[in-house]
């Protein structure tokens, strides 16, 4: 369900927190993965029975919470899926969320990581490129826009999983081969 605990966290969010988690111990420090959905994944942030719990449905379709609740997976850290009502492209959407969750729950500062599909790649590309050196790491799946000149310098020095179907006809391929290329190739 939504936190609604003062201060409200930026958007509506799934969560998942690893077997051990204990929010009374502060010298425990967890890694932190936020993932961002596609555009098929959007909506109000909300989860109720009425509304047919479409936040946890459509947070749990895909990425970390989909292999958490499916297939049982331990992951080593906290995953929070926060639902977007629209699109990605806006890359100061990601940070209330990284601050909230490192104001509320126990979050290794150090170790904030992005990950996020299709239009989601795209934001955790642009938020990546907009804050050098705030995140730990990134995997941005089958991203749907190229990197403006310049833009992925960068991320040049964070480590990125960058992933994207060879037979994805819908997503352009050369988009995410575009920030690949351009973070490879910045100067060092």
């Amino acid at each position: 369900a939504v936190d609604t605990t003062l201060p409200r966290p930026p958007l509506g969010f799934v969560e998942y927190l690893p077997k051990g988690y204990d929010p009374a111990d502060p010298a425990q420090k967890w890694p932190l993965l936020v993932f961002i959905a596609g555009l098929g994944e959007v909506g109000n942030g909300t989860d109720t029975e009425a509304n047919g719990h479409q936040l946890y449905v459509a947070m749990t379709k895909h990425g970390p919470l989909y292999q958490v609740t499916r297939h049982q997976w331990d992951f080593p850290g906290i995953v929070i899926a926060p639902q977007q009502p629209g699109y990605w492209n806006n890359a100061t959407i990601p940070l209330p969320v990284f601050e909230y969750m490192k104001a509320n729950y126990r979050v290794d500062a150090n170790r904030l990581y992005l990950t996020g599909l299709c239009d989601g790649a795209v934001g955790v590309l642009n938020f990546a490129s907009q804050h050098p050196g705030y995140l730990a790491g990134i995997i941005p799946i089958e991203g749907g826009s190229a990197p403006n000149p310049g833009m992925a310098a960068n991320i040049k020095d964070l480590p990125m999983w960058a992933v994207h179907c060879f037979g994805d006809n819908i997503i352009a391929r050369t988009s995410t081969i575009a920030w690949v290329n351009q973070a490879t190739q910045a100067e060092i």
